[in-house]
């Protein structure tokens, strides 16, 4: 028991602090999709480099214009 007799409120964050948080959230949140961006972007390079592959071969009869 509180010697009062009351129970104490748990403390608040202030607008600062608030506002602090958010910030740090949204730019957590920013960075986490431009890093899932860049790996859909590297997997889509791989599938393209790997789906189209050219050889001397494939050329032979082709005439250029």
């Amino acid at each position: 028991m509180y010697p009062s007799g009351e129970r104490q409120r748990a403390a608040r964050p202030g607008s600062v602090a608030l506002t602090g948080i958010y910030h740090h959230a949204l730019t957590a949140g920013y960075a986490r999709g431009f890093l899932v961006a860049a790996g859909i972007m590297l997997l889509a390079l791989v599938i393209t480099v790997a789906t189209i592959r050219i050889r001397r071969s494939d050329l032979a009869g082709v005439n250029p214009i």
